[in-house]
């Protein structure tokens, strides 16, 4: 990683440009008080550039920021059963990727909430722009996503709980999504780019635009 913060508290880091990275670019762990602002991300070195990891942090502002990276653009995720990421605002952003644009876990042992997602721009990205994913059994709830503007994705909005730990289920509470402009993609949405998404037996963009996959009961 070229950031890696662990337990730090009022953070501001602003304008730069990060490249490159042998592994996720830049992680944020159980941070407080953290705001990105116009900064540069421009990772496509590795499947694993993740743009921006926000993991089990309270606290956090990413705004005016434009991200180009081969993973996930702006990733949150929860590692630790008793930790909360929380109160999260993303505005004003741009990102681009082989993966999702933003993406809630896959890693989701404790939880997400108050969660604000506004005016976000999203395109040619492989998987979802966003997707909201808790398979650990910890929960997703108070998420508002609002004027979000998607070009030349697979899907626009993922949602799925799951139950990757037996008899730890997921759930979420309380998604609102409001103001979204989409088009999705007619061929592979990150084709030409320096590291691809895999050709799939059936690709997310033949599939329903918005997805929303729970479990029995």
């Amino acid at each position: 990683m070229l950031i890696y913060f662990r337990s730090c508290k009022n953070i501001f880091i602003s304008g730069i440009t990060v490249r490159n990275a042998a592994a996720w670019v830049q992680t944020y762990d159980q941070c407080n008080n953290l705001h990105i602002d116009s900064i540069t991300v421009d990772s496509r070195a590795f499947w694993n550039n993740d743009g921006i990891d926000i993991v089990d942090c309270d606290s956090v502002a990413i705004t005016n920021s434009y991200i180009d990276s081969d993973d996930d653009g702006i990733c949150l995720k929860s590692h630790d059963p008793n930790v909360v990421c929380q109160n999260i605002l993303v505005r004003n952003c741009t990102i681009r990727s082989s993966a999702n644009g933003i993406k809630f876990g896959t890693a989701s042992l404790g939880g997400f909430k108050n969660i604000r997602l506004i005016n976000i721009k999203i395109f040619d990205t492989y998987r979802s722009a966003i997707a909201l994913e808790s398979a650990d059994g910890g929960f997703i709830e108070n998420v508002e996503a609002d004027s979000i503007y998607i070009v030349n994705s697979g899907h626009a909005i993922f949602l799925r709980i799951g139950e990757r730990i037996k008899g730890k289920k997921g759930r979420l509470d309380n998604i609102r999504v409001k103001n979204v402009s989409a088009e999705i993609a007619a061929t592979k949405p990150d084709a030409g780019y320096d590291y691809e998404g895999p050709i799939e037996d059936m690709p997310r963009n033949i599939s329903p635009p918005i997805v929303i996959v729970g479990l029995p009961n």
